[in-house]
């Protein structure tokens, strides 16, 4: 028969003395670390409410435009159709409103207001056939039936579309497509310091998708000056 017998380890040796392990070292201070002063960001609180948009102009410079309508895409639900080829104002959508030709929308360029007050088609008519995509600066939207300094025809909304007073440099493009689809545009600025001027000039030109071509022809020009008048 085995005699098991059971080590105990914490019995003391008869001298009275007990084996300890030293403790560990302490590793040595770090002398890499680095200590940076506390960063504060601060904020202002946004003073516009979700109806307000601010589009700005680079938002639309990456992206074609094929009618100077399209513009207004931007405008988080803000929808625009044409069913007629692009001789008449495309038909407006906007927070649920079928604002048909511009009758609930109101359209404004630099503030001067484009719908017209009595047409065929009804009050409001808004046709942006003349306006050029690149020679605007931003968009100014206002969603909702909140902003009565834009009139009657602001019902489901207004838009104000801010020109540029110059270009940087100047542009010359060609564009063609399907449908003998055909665009020429040009922008330049002969001055660009106290006197600010800007000339724009575009073609367009689409047959459509039909046996008998549409013909359909957009010629457009700008010319605009802006002098800054010192007070002293």
């Amino acid at each position: 028969m085995w005699n098991r017998r059971r080590l105990d380890t914490d019995r003391r040796p008869a001298g009275g003395f007990q084996r300890r392990r030293a403790p560990a070292p302490a590793p040595p201070p770090r002398t890499d670390e680095q200590t940076l002063p506390p960063v504060t960001v601060t904020a202002p609180a946004p003073v516009s409410a979700s109806s307000e948009t601010l589009v700005p102009g680079r938002d639309f410079e990456l992206r074609p435009q094929g009618r100077p309508a399209d513009v207004v895409r931007l405008i988080p639900g803000f929808v625009i159709s044409q069913h007629q080829g692009g001789g008449k104002a495309e038909q407006y959508f906007l927070r649920g409103f079928d604002a048909d030709h511009g009758t609930d929308v109101a359209l404004f360029v630099d503030g001067l207001p484009v719908n017209l007050r009595s047409h065929a088609h009804g009050q409001g008519y808004a046709d942006l056939h003349f306006l050029i995509p690149e020679t605007v600066q931003r968009l100014e939207g206002f969603k909702g039936p909140y902003f009565v300094e834009y009139g009657d025809f602001a019902t489901a909304g207004a838009v104000n579309f801010v020109l540029r007073d110059a270009v940087d440099e100047n542009v010359a493009e060609a564009a063609g497509g399907m449908f003998n689809t055909q665009r020429y545009l040009t922008l330049f600025s002969p001055t660009r310091d106290a006197l600010k001027t800007l000339v724009a000039l575009e073609y367009y030109r689409n047959d459509g998708a039909f046996e008998h071509p549409n013909g359909y022809q957009r010629f457009n020009l700008l010319a605009r000056a802006r002098a800054t008048v010192s007070e002293g």
